[in-house]
C-alpha cells in the first residue's frame, strides 16, 4: 500500500526560515517529536494535550513534516487516526533519532560539568616525592572514569609561562 503525497500549499514562515538557511527543508526534532506522540497517542487532541501546545500547532508540525519527507505519514478520518506504512517505518527511526539527541545533549552536558573530555596536569619533578599527585590523580579519576588525565613534568617557569598563554587566549576570547 502506497501512502498518498500530502497536499502541497504555500510553505509556512517556519519553513521558509529553513529554505533560507538549507536548499531544502529538513526535519527538526520539533517534527519527530510531535509524530512521535500522535503515533503514541492515535490522536492529535491527546497528543498536543501531551504537549503542551495547541492543536492547530501540532497540525502544522505534522503537515510540514508531511511537505518534507513527501509523503502522508498519517492515514486521517473523521474519527480515527492511524499511522500509513510510511509513517510505521519513520517510528522507529524518529525514536532513534530522539533518543541519539538526548544522548547528545548529556554528552556536552557532563563536559561541561567536567565529567567527560580531557585534562592535563603539569608539576614539577619534586612534587612526585610526596605521593600526593599520584594520590590525588588516581582519586580524580575513579570519581571520573571518562576524564582522560594527561600528566606531564614542566618547570615552574614552564608552568607559568603556559598559564600566561592561557590566560591571554582567554581575554582576547571575551573581547
Amino acid at each position: 500500500m502506497k501512502s498518498a503525497r500530502p497536499p502541497t500549499g504555500s510553505a509556512d514562515a517556519e519553513d521558509g526560515a529553513d529554505l533560507a538557511h538549507h536548499s531544502h527543508p529538513q526535519i527538526e526534532l520539533k517534527h519527530l517529536r510531535a509524530f512521535l506522540c500522535v503515533a503514541q497517542q492515535l490522536s492529535f487532541r491527546k497528543a498536543a494535550a501531551s504537549l503542551g501546545i495547541a492543536q492547530p500547532a501540532l497540525t502544522q508540525h505534522i503537515q510540514s513534516l508531511e511537505r518534507i519527507v513527501g509523503v502522508r505519514v498519517f492515514e486521517r478520518t473523521s474519527r480515527s487516526v492511524v499511522l500509513s506504512q510510511a509513517g510505521e517505518l519513520l517510528l522507529l527511526e524518529a525514536e532513534l533519532t530522539l533518543a541519539q539527541a538526548e544522548r547528545a545533549q548529556a554528552v556536552v552536558q557532563r563536559a561541561e560539568r567536567g565529567e567527560l573530555g580531557r585534562i592535563c596536569v603539569a608539576y614539577a619533578g619534586s612534587t612526585l616525592y610526596s605521593g600526593q599527585l599520584s594520590t590525588m590523580v588516581y582519586q580524580f579519576h575513579r570519581r571520573f572514569p571518562q576524564v582522560n588525565v594527561e600528566v606531564v613534568e614542566l618547570s615552574i617557569g614552564e608552568q607559568l609561562d603556559r598559564l600566561s598563554v592561557v590566560g591571554e587566549e582567554s581575554r582576547h576570547s571575551l573581547v
